[in-house]
């Protein structure tokens, strides 16, 4: 990190266009350092969108971000450490026939895959992450032996092992069922209550945030409409 900074995200009149359609209009937003954050709004109200530019996945047609003080489109090593990604689709990428312990050490490495064999103590603290989210018995299945909401904790865990300053969930908790969900939220609000992790947890669903989110954003058409 290039030194402390109060606002873990700057994004400053952002837009991106995709032909004649606008995805996001001109938005601003600052994100405090350890603060939970809830992203929502409806189908095309460009909150993956926004979250894609932050991971470095898409750039803006005009307008510019910065996370931990780092250029999101241009310092993407360094955007990469100090973020943890979860999707619904993530977990698609990954050859499901590699172990959940595998998939949660490449979080470590920022690799879609394990392609390095971990160093005892990083093979330490995976074992460890993997504990606190409920998961060690997990470790040796195979991603398609498990089920949506057990692929989704270890994409979790993925995310959270290199402990990042910033967790970007977006959508976590689709195609999961309520009991599912509910495993989910209540993981969340225990990283909440134990961690300084920032996070942006976005949704379609009011009843899908945890109760641990304090601040709230909602996305229509583009537009920053409350907070």
């Amino acid at each position: 990190c290039t030194g402390s900074t109060m606002n873990i995200v700057e994004i400053k009149q952002v837009t991106k266009r995709y032909a004649k359609h606008v995805a996001l209009d001109d938005i601003s937003l600052s994100i405090p350092t350890g603060s939970v954050f809830g992203l929502l709004g409806p189908n095309g109200a460009g909150k993956t969108t926004a979250m894609r530019m932050l991971c470095g996945l898409s750039i803006p047609s005009s307008g510019e971000a910065q996370i931990a003080g780092f250029d999101v489109y241009k310092q993407t090593e360094e955007i990469k450490k100090n973020i943890g990604y979860v999707s619904p689709e993530l977990h698609l990428f990954f050859d499901l026939g590699i172990t959940c312990q595998e998939a949660v050490v490449s979080g470590l490495f920022d690799t879609i895959g394990l392609f390095r064999k971990p160093c005892p103590t990083e093979t330490s603290t995976v074992l460890e992450w993997m504990d606190i989210l409920g998961i060690s018995a997990l470790k040796e299945k195979r991603l398609n032996q498990l089920s949506l909401g057990e692929q989704r904790l270890v994409m979790l865990t993925r995310a959270l092992v290199k402990s990042p300053p910033l967790l970007i969930l977006d959508e976590p908790c689709q195609g999961l069922d309520s009991q599912q969900t509910a495993r989910f939220k209540n993981t969340i609000d225990l990283i909440c209550g134990s961690t300084s992790t920032t996070l942006i947890y976005v949704s379609h669903y009011s009843q899908d945030i945890p109760s641990c989110i304090t601040h709230h954003l909602q996305l229509r058409a583009g537009k920053k409409v409350a907070e």
